[in-house]
C-alpha cells in the first residue's frame, strides 16, 4: 500500500459533510426589594448581573491563542492507533495566530508546525465550509497540512466554534504522522450557565473521515455523515448524554485486492455516551463512546462555546480490527 497516498488521503478526507436545525438561550432577573414608611416609595427593582461578554470568533483580532481538544490517529508504516485524549482546558495542545507574521502555529504532546503565507492552498474545488487550508511542501513533497473549517448545523455556520484538521509528524512517536481532528474557539466559561435545569441542542453537524486497510494491504476511504444526533445537558447532575447513528459513504479505495470491492455506503450504526460527566479542573467533557462493535474504541474530547453553551463540539477517534483495521477522526457540533 502506498503511505504517502494513504497519509494524504487522511488529510484531505478530515474536512467534510453536515446535516442541521434552529436554537436559543436565556438569562435570569431579580425580585424587587420592598419599601416602607408612610408615604408609598416606588421599590427600586435589582438590577441583573450583566454575563461575561463573548466575542464570536470571526471578529476576535490581534494575537490570540486558543486551547485544543483532538482526536485522531499515528499512522505508522504496520499500524494505526488513536491519539490519546485530554481535556480540552489542560491548555497542553494550542493553537495561535502571530498578527504580523499572519501565521498560524500549532504546538504540543510532540508536535510543532509553523504554517505562513507561503504555504496556503487553494484547491481547484474548495469544499465550503473550510475558511482557511495550507499544505507545507519541501522539495515538492507535502509535509504538513492544516485546515481550519467553520461547521453549518441547520445551515448557518457556527458563531463561536471552529474545526481544525491537521497531519503533522509526531516527535514522539518516532516522527511518524499525526492525524488529527480538533474543536477549538471562543469557550464558555465554566460558571456561564444557562438558567435552566437542562438544555437540549437542536442543530447537528458531523464531520470526518474512516480509512479501512484490509489485511492484503489494500484500503477505503469513507467520508462520515451524521443523523439522528442527539445532545443534552443535566444542569442538577452535570452531566451530558450524547447519541449519534453514522453512515459512511465511499470516497477513494484500491483498485484491486480486497478494498477494491468496499461497499458504496456503510451503515456504521449508532454510538452513545451517556452520564458523561462535566470537568471544571481543567475544563472538559470527555470519555468512550460506546459502539455497537465492543472491539471500536471511540475516545472523545469537546467543550462548551460561547454564551452559556450556546454551541458545543466533540472530536472523537475510532479504531477496529476484524479482518481489516479502521481509524479515523470525526467531530461533532451542534447550536441550541
Amino acid at each position: 500500500m502506498n503511505c504517502h497516498k494513504l497519509t494524504g488521503l487522511i488529510a484531505g478526507l478530515l474536512a467534510l459533510s453536515a446535516c442541521g436545525g434552529g436554537g436559543d438561550s436565556s438569562s435570569g432577573g431579580g425580585d424587587p426589594i420592598g419599601g416602607g414608611g408612610g408615604t408609598p416609595t416606588p421599590s427600586p427593582t435589582a438590577t441583573p448581573t450583566p454575563g461575561p461578554s463573548y466575542s464570536t470568533y470571526s471578529a476576535l483580532s490581534g494575537d490570540r491563542e486558543f486551547a485544543l481538544a483532538c482526536q485522531g490517529v499515528i499512522q505508522t508504516p504496520g499500524q494505526a492507533f488513536p491519539i490519546q485524549a485530554v481535556p480540552f482546558g489542560s491548555d497542553v495542545q494550542t493553537l495561535s495566530y502571530d498578527t504580523s507574521e499572519q501565521s498560524w502555529l500549532i504546538k504540543g504532546l510532540g508536535i510543532e508546525q509553523l504554517f505562513t503565507p507561503e504555504d496556503i492552498f487553494t484547491p481547484e474545488t474548495p469544499f465550503p465550509t473550510v475558511e482557511e487550508q495550507y499544505l507545507v511542501m519541501v522539495n515538492n513533497q507535502p509535509v504538513a497540512s492544516m485546515n481550519i473549517l467553520a461547521p453549518e448545523p441547520g445551515g448557518m455556520a457556527l458563531e463561536y466554534a471552529r474545526n481544525l484538521t491537521y497531519a503533522i509528524r509526531n516527535e514522539f512517536q518516532g516522527n511518524n504522522f499525526e492525524n488529527g481532528n480538533c474543536v477549538f474557539g471562543v469557550p464558555t466559561l465554566p460558571d456561564d450557565q444557562p438558567n435552566a435545569t437542562s438544555v437540549t441542542y437542536a442543530d447537528y453537524a458531523t464531520i470526518g473521515s474512516i480509512i479501512y486497510v484490509y489485511d492484503d494491504g489494500t484500503f477505503a476511504a469513507y467520508r462520515i455523515s451524521g443523523s439522528e444526533e442527539a445532545i443534552s445537558v443535566n444542569l442538577n447532575t452535570f452531566a451530558v448524554d450524547i447519541s449519534m447513528h453514522l453512515i459512511g459513504t465511499l470516497d477513494d479505495n484500491s483498485t484491486s485486492g480486497a478494498g477494491s470491492a468496499a461497499e458504496a455506503t456503510l451503515d456504521l450504526g449508532t454510538f452513545t455516551a451517556n452520564g458523561i460527566q462535566i470537568d471544571d479542573e481543567p475544563y472538559g467533557i470527555g470519555g468512550y463512546f460506546d459502539a455497537p462493535n465492543p472491539s471500536a474504541e471511540m475516545p472523545f474530547q469537546g467543550w462548551f462555546f460561547g454564551p452559556q453553551g450556546k454551541e458545543i463540539a466533540f472530536s472523537y477517534s475510532k479504531q477496529m480490527a476484524d479482518g481489516y483495521r479502521s481509524f479515523g477522526a470525526v467531530n461533532l457540533v451542534a447550536r441550541r
